[in-house]
């Protein structure tokens, strides 16, 4: 794609995020391209980027986060009676 008279690639998806020094990093998987160039690009870098962006975030807030170390109270050997 073109922008300003200069080759740009375009974003088909973005898959994470990261947080590096002070700014975050997306892993942007490239459309026409395979997994294996998917890279980690600071936002800085993609400008042209936004709506895919936006796409993301509204992806994460819909997952719900999977708490780990929490037990619940009703499989705890506590709670069975052995009499």
């Amino acid at each position: 794609m073109l922008i300003n008279e200069e080759e740009e690639y375009e974003v088909e998806e973005v898959w994470k995020h990261r947080t590096r020094g002070q700014g975050t990093q997306y892993l942007v998987h490239w459309k026409g391209y395979g997994d294996e160039h998917n890279q980690w690009i600071a936002e800085s870098g993609l400008p042209h980027t936004k709506q895919a962006i936006e796409d993301y975030w509204t992806r994460c807030s819909k997952s719900k986060p999977i708490k780990r170390g929490v037990k619940s109270h009703f499989n705890s050997p506590r709670n069975h009676s052995n009499s």
